[in-house]
């Protein structure tokens, strides 16, 4: 913010800057009185007795009057020039401008040598914008012989300098201030305004150094810190501002004008929460200033603080009162984000009511912008009040039934809708008015190809090749949907259209040639392609071959006028196409001429390394993996397969060596030294796989494979106490591992030390009787040695000791289990189920225990139990009822399970988990009818929250499409994703309608 100085201010410091009357025209020493001099003097003595009292007005009248009496007596010019001196003096005072000028310039006329009077009377005219007596009398001053005072020249060329700017000439007002400011450097307003004027011309860096000398006068002034702020900022030195603004708070901490243009300035740095912080501290001083509420709101939508962002806009809104269209739209959209990400229902319809009203006020602001109106559409569209978006665009097209953006938005509503018919009625309907409009067409055809409608959709481009045939585009989308629905004849012949069109373009005007060359060249490419492909899909290999290479060539020409890279994709076709005929060598020869073309590309490389491989040719394949990685950003991990290549085929030196001749700063990478083990490993080199490992677990102490590999290792070592120790720790951390414990078991067995094992297993029993994972293990251990009694011993002691503790029994159960003994655990799993009827997690693991045990019936028995057991709540029921039900359904028992399912509805009839599963019962059985009337109730019961209704309707919807009721299906599944936009059943039935049913096809 550039400090200005108001005429008033700019008056009243020249005024009283002003120097005295020149001591040349005080009154000379009295002569002997004439009677016209009594006369005179009696005037002005007269005169003077009224100023000595105060009365100016009446003494400047009596002096005017003195003037007058000595002018008809043709008094000397020293005598009016005496008076012309006092009216000066008391106008002076009295701040009468123009009584003051006239003052001023009796003197300069009767003493013409009085350059004082003249310098000021040069810069009050300039001042008034009297530019002529301005000049003249500056010119005067800095003409006079002998030269004037500094102060004097000063004056004029200050004169000269305001007489300059009034008239526009920045410039020559610039070069008038420095002289000024040379005569008088000591005055802070000469350097101001030469600071202004050097501004105007945009010569910063000396505009800067006048405005830092009015700093350096006057350093308590905010002016001369904020003008040279501002000369920064329009520098686009944005730091140098900010470091000005900071010193002038330092001075004046409550300065606005800094804080807001402080702030303003840390925006436009990205310093976002600086700037924050420095508006919310301009607002505690100015709270109703509608520019800083406006760009805080917008730092905070950049922030994503939308709630925050709306509070500010808001407050904008009001300061500026409601005529300001930017603020109400940025309020719109921040609204429409608040609405987005609202919590909750409630607080989304506030949004959406704020965001509306918002957008609302800037159309009255803004009639004219129908881009806000749109807007205001996308706002119902994005939060799911489609019909309300419908109605803005409906009402767009009832005043323009041509405007192609309101089409489009009804299009894009039905899309979302999954309603391809309304969209497609909408473009029709366009065409009504717009016959010859291409996008519409187009947009037709895509929504027939999105419907898998090919044939209606080439059909359509048909209709728009009528009116742009040399739409290269629209024949190929054509020829595509020939070669989707199954016609490729007629793809062909489309395609071979396209290659007659000349690539040159030299059927074209001149000024159009290179526009159409380029398309058409793109075409030919793409009909080649799809020539390809017709021919790939017929089998017809060589054929596909011989349209590829066309294109490689033609793409070769293209690639050498337009300096573009060639495409890979005919070369690899080729390339796979020769492997289809079994020619492998003339695959790698293809990729070869790739390779050439495209010196630095990796693919042609990484694509021949697996032909070279199934052609046995294993150093090829190395090397063509190397020239890979020479042309990649990551070059390691094609080293790393090419040894792990030589690693397949048993060629361990060779991965070896290779790995070794890596550069050092990739010989410490996790992948690398993981491919150095797994190689050392297979090699026999077992002690640097280890050695390799430890580097390896110190670079990624969490890889939990790492001491499964080294106790490995170890083991074939036959160095068993040191894999033991690596797998007692492994212990340690997983206590539970069933693995663990078959590991350590390996080793004693290498070691024949089985029964130390078992002995080993029985002592850690004792102090964990309720791990699960080392009762198996015991009995496998037991199995294994054919100590049958040892087990039953120690599981019959563990449950007579432990028999109160039901995890321990749960542990012995499912070990029993584990260890493939589920007779033994059954018994088990039955006691502790008895004597706890109300857990329900216990008969849960009875249950699968007979389902193990084959005995399904009975563990359907023991959920009827639990249904007639008292005391279980509703919910908990009601869960073990659809268990039971999910049991009878796997069991084939429909009819049952249905049952069950009703007497469930009948207890909770908006239970939505029941009423779907009721609903798969019914229709399994073939009750669609029961099940389409179960949806109606379900429908229209009282209770019935939105996600049950849409899914009732979707239930209903699927019924009638059982019964091939096609459009009452529709019906039902569009009233369901009106309820629940996006209701993935509702989707998934509309999807399947619309593979069950044409346009014009429904019943």
């Amino acid at each position: 913010m550039i400090f200005r100085r108001t005429n008033r201010r700019t008056l009243c410091t020249l005024l009283y800057t002003l120097l005295s009357v020149s001591s040349a025209h005080a009154a000379p020493a009295p002569p002997p009185l004439s009677p016209v001099n009594k006369k005179l003097a009696a005037l002005y003595n007269h005169a003077g007795a009224l100023l000595k009292k105060g009365r100016k007005t009446q003494a400047l009248t009596a002096f005017e009057n003195y003037i007058e009496t000595a002018g008809k007596l043709h008094a000397p010019s020293s005598m009016l020039v005496l008076g012309y001196a006092q009216v000066y003096n008391i106008a002076l005072q009295l701040h009468r401008l123009p009584v003051l000028m006239d003052a001023l310039q009796h003197i300069t006329t009767l003493a013409p040598q009085d350059m004082a009077a003249a310098a000021r009377l040069a810069q009050l005219a300039a001042f008034q914008q009297d530019s002529s007596l301005a000049t003249k009398m500056a010119l005067r001053v800095l003409a006079h012989k002998p030269a004037v005072s500094n102060l004097l020249r000063g004056d004029a060329e200050m004169a000269l300098g305001l007489t300059a700017t009034r008239q526009g000439n920045a410039a020559a007002a610039a070069d008038h201030y420095l002289q000024a400011a040379n005569c008088k450097p000591a005055d802070p307003q000469i350097h101001y305004d030469a600071a202004l004027s050097l501004l105007k011309i945009k010569k910063y860096a000396p505009a800067l150094a006048q405005a830092q000398k009015v700093i350096a006068l006057i350093p308590s002034d905010p002016g001369g810190y904020l003008l040279a702020a501002a000369i920064q900022q329009q520098a686009s030195d944005l730091q140098g501002a900010a470091a000005t603004y900071t010193a002038l708070l330092k001075k004046q901490p409550g300065s606005l004008p800094a804080l807001f243009n402080l702030a303003f300035i840390y925006q436009q740095l990205h310093l976002n929460q600086k700037a924050v912080s420095m508006y919310e501290k301009a607002l505690s001083r100015s709270p109703h200033n509608p520019g800083a509420h406006f760009n805080l709101g917008t730092l905070f939508y950049e922030e994503k603080n939308y709630p925050a962002a709306a509070a500010q806009f808001e407050q904008a809104n009001g300061a500026f009162g409601p005529k300001s269209p930017r603020v109400a739209i940025m309020q719109a959209q921040t609204e429409m984000q608040c609405a987005m990400n609202a919590p909750n229902i409630v607080a989304k319809e506030q949004c959406i009511l704020k965001s509306a009203k918002a957008f609302q006020t800037a159309q009255k602001l803004d009639p004219g912008n129908q881009k806000l109106v749109f807007q205001e559409a996308q706002l119902y569209a994005l939060t799911n009040h489609f019909h309300k978006a419908m109605a803005i665009y409906r009402g767009i097209l009832a005043h323009d039934p041509s405007n192609r953006s309101a089409v489009f938005g009804i299009s894009n509503l039905n899309i979302m809708l999954v309603n391809l018919q309304g969209a497609l009625q909408a473009w029709h309907d366009y065409l009504v008015h717009q016959p010859r409009d291409v996008v519409a067409y187009q947009q037709i055809a895509s929504l027939y190809e999105r419907s898998g409608l090919w044939q209606q959709a080439a059909d359509t481009y048909k209709k728009l090749l009528l009116i742009e045939p040399q739409d290269g585009d629209a024949v190929l989308a054509l020829a595509n949907d020939y070669v989707k629905s199954k016609q490729p004849q007629l793809a062909s012949e489309y395609y071979n259209n396209i290659l007659a069109l000349n690539a040159q373009a030299s059927d074209v005007p001149a000024n159009q040639r290179v526009i159409v060359r380029a398309n058409r060249q793109s075409w030919h490419l793409t009909a080649l392609q799809g020539l390809a492909d017709i021919a790939r899909t017929a089998k017809h290999y060589r054929k596909a071959i011989h349209y590829l290479h066309r294109a490689e060539q033609e793409d070769i020409t293209y690639e050498q006028i337009n300096h573009q890279q060639v495409r890979n994709t005919p070369y690899q076709e080729v390339a796979s196409l020769y492997l289809k005929l079994n020619a492998p060598q003339k695959a790698i020869d293809e990729l070869q001429k790739l390779a050439k073309l495209n010196p630095l590309d990796s693919t042609p490389w990484v694509l021949m390394s697996p032909i070279y491989e199934q052609m046995n040719q294993i150093p090829q394949a190395v090397q063509a993996l190397q020239k890979a990685g020479e042309r990649d950003k990551t070059p390691l991990r094609y080293s790393l397969e090419a040894a792990a290549l030589y690693q397949k085929y048993g060629e361990y030196p060779q991965a070896l060596s290779l790995l070794q001749t890596l550069p050092n700063k990739y010989q410490s990478d996790p992948d690398f030294l993981q491919t150095e083990a797994n190689i050392q490993e297979a090699a026999g080199k077992e002690d640097d796989a280890l050695a390799t490992l430890t580097k390896l677990q110190k670079l990624r102490p969490w890889f939990q494979w790492i001491p499964d590999k080294q106790a490995a290792i170890l083991t074939h070592l036959k160095r068993y106490q040191d894999a033991l120790a690596i797998r007692l720790q492994q212990l340690k951390q997983h206590p539970d591992s069933q693995q663990t414990y078959a590991d350590i078991g390996h080793i004693y067995s290498l070691q024949n030390q089985n029964s130390q094992y078992l002995q080993w297993l029985q002592t850690r029993l004792q102090a964990s009787p309720a791990n699960s994972s080392l009762i198996a293990a015991f009995l496998d251990a037991c199995a294994i040695q054919k100590q049958p009694d040892t087990a039953g011993r120690v599981i019959g002691a563990i449950e007579k000791q432990y028999a109160a503790k039901q995890n321990v029994m749960i542990a012995v159960a499912n070990a029993l289990q584990a260890a493939g003994q589920p007779q033994k655990a059954l018994p088990l799993l039955k006691r502790l189920a008895n004597a706890n009827p109300s857990n329900i997690n216990l008969q849960n693991r009875y249950v699968s225990a007979l389902d193990a045990a084959g005995e399904q019936a009975q563990g359907n028995a023991v959920y009827t139990a639990l249904l007639a057991a008292p005391g279980i709540a509703l919910p908990k029921q009601q869960a073990l009822r659809l268990q039971l039900i999910s049991r009878l359904q796997n069991q084939n028992k429909l009819s049952l399970a249905a049952r069950l399912a009703q007497q469930a509805l009948a207890l909770d009839p908006i239970n939505p988990d029941i009423f779907h599963t009721l609903a798969t019962l019914l229709n399994q059985q073939g009750h669609v009818q029961q099940m389409i009337d179960l949806a109606k109730q379900t429908f229209h019961h009282a209770g019935a929250a939105k996600p049950l209704q849409a899914m009732a309707l979707s239930v209903e919807g699927a019924g009638y499409l059982e019964q091939h009721n096609i459009a009452e299906a529709r019906v039902k599944y569009n009233a369901a994703l009106k309820l629940f936009p996006g209701y993935p059943p509702a989707l998934d039935g509309i999807q399947r309608l619309n593979q069950a049913a044409k346009p014009g096809q429904e019943k």
